[in-house]
């Protein structure tokens, strides 16, 4: 991938097209959703963004444990998953009082991000690539250009007049490329789209992006590697936006009154779709399911306890936050 002059994009119809998708979401989340539905729905995707970013990496901890550490809880675990996790937990939690902007506020994220779990802090002073096997997939700029080319990206992002979304997703390309780290660079990438996103709009506080990547992980790593190759972020600014809808129309499907009487007839403890309805006052199964029951789950304010089977006659659903 050359690095002589980037980053390098085009906005094309498309990218045009999903931000006027993506500014109309917002206009009408903004008026729609009430206070108490937001409050839920901000820390819901603290949880999942957490829990979504690490689990790309590989870590298997279940959301209702993450839930369960941020509430300061003790869990069980994976000695590598519960330190990850306490860590992504303490970054998430500084959103908003970093600056995007700092090159040192960088650096001291990912130390915080990392902490206990790589040998050398700070920037890389190796040479890496990332391999497939044995394949070489992408080999990362010399270790000595890295600090260069961290400081060239936050200079464009805070002088480009680009729409801001569209930086935000140019700027998590640009982390994972530059890879300025010996590990932890897709973390951070995501970690910064997320605070460029929320510092833009406080809709995005009910988003979590990391989410919907995760949910396409195989296609953002595929669209990651052919932009590598290309020298060109286009195709992941457009993977980007694509997120992002899919994140807001899950929101847009939510109903204020409805999803409020759905947390209010669920107690703390796993309840059938037949306890629940009794405790509403509903009837009609079908018509529950379409319009409480899967959209909580889209948004992951409710989990199945058997999320393998989820048509299973003995399912049982439960709050992620009580």
């Amino acid at each position: 991938m050359e690095f002589d002059r980037f980053p390098i994009f085009e906005l094309t119809d498309k990218i045009y097209r999903q931000l006027v998708t993506i500014d109309d979401h917002i206009s009408k989340l903004s008026s729609e959703k009430g206070k108490q539905v937001r409050a839920i729905l901000k820390k819901t995707s603290y949880a999942r963004s957490i829990n979504s970013s690490l689990a790309i990496e590989g870590n298997e901890m279940p959301l209702s444990k993450t839930i369960d550490m941020m509430d300061g809880k003790t869990v069980q675990g994976p000695f590598d998953e519960i330190v990850e996790t306490k860590n992504a937990i303490e970054a998430y939690s500084k959103i908003g009082t970093f600056d995007v902007l700092s090159v040192m506020d960088f650096v001291d994220m990912h130390d915080m991000m990392t902490f206990g779990l790589i040998e050398k802090p700070g920037f890389r002073d190796e040479e890496v690539g990332v391999y497939e096997g044995n394949r070489l997939i992408y080999k990362a700029p010399g270790h000595e250009q890295v600090p260069e080319l961290v400081e060239r990206l936050f200079n464009w992002y805070s002088s480009s007049n680009s729409p801001m979304v569209v930086k935000s997703a140019v700027v998590h390309f640009y982390i994972e490329a530059i890879h300025p780290f010996i590990d932890g660079n897709g973390r951070m990438g995501r970690l910064w789209q997320n605070a460029i996103l929320r510092e833009y709009d406080p809709t995005f506080m009910m988003v979590s992006i990391e989410y919907s990547i995760r949910d396409r992980q195989e296609e953002y790593y595929r669209v990651i590697e052919e932009c590598q190759k290309a020298s060109d972020c286009t195709g992941f600014i457009e993977f980007s936006n694509d997120s992002i809808i899919s994140s807001l129309e899950s929101l847009l499907k939510l109903e204020d009154k409805k999803i409020s009487a759905l947390m209010s007839a669920m107690g703390s403890d796993s309840m059938s779709s037949s306890e629940i309805m009794d405790a509403m006052g509903i009837s009609n199964k079908s018509y529950f399911l379409k319009n409480y029951i899967r959209p909580a789950i889209e948004c992951g304010l409710i989990v199945m306890n058997d999320p393998e089977h989820p048509r299973s006659s003995s399912q049982k659903y439960r709050k992620t936050i009580v």
